[in-house]
């Protein structure tokens, strides 16, 4: 004889078993596109601008700790409009001041200059 709620709790845990797969597998795909990425951009790219590359990954590095934090601790204002017209207004405004003040170019070969 069966339990009732058994069978459901099974369904329940197998749901959950793979949305954790799917879940695991954009996480590599997710992973191996920016490392893929990266591995093109350092080998299509003009070695004396080797410096002004960690600047980028610096910005964006930083750009991603502090924005994360500021969406992470303000779930309360998500459904708000105001909110993220400022958080994209901030980031559009510090990535073109940190952009436009110091020199950062660089040239990806077949893309131009960045």
């Amino acid at each position: 004889m069966a339990v009732a709620g058994s069978n459901v709790r099974s369904e329940g845990v197998g749901a959950m078993t793979a949305n954790r797969m799917r879940d695991f597998a954009l996480y590599i795909a997710i992973s191996l596109l920016v490392g893929l990425s990266i591995m093109w951009l350092a080998s299509h790219t003009d070695r004396s601008s080797a410096g002004k590359i960690f600047k980028w990954l610096g910005l964006a590095a930083n750009t991603l700790i502090v924005f994360g934090y500021t969406i992470k601790f303000n779930r309360v204002l998500w459904k708000r409009r105001s909110f993220w017209v400022t958080v994209f207004l901030l980031h559009f405004f510090i990535c073109s001041r940190s952009s436009s003040c110091c020199d950062w170019s660089m040239d990806l070969g077949p893309f131009g200059g960045l």
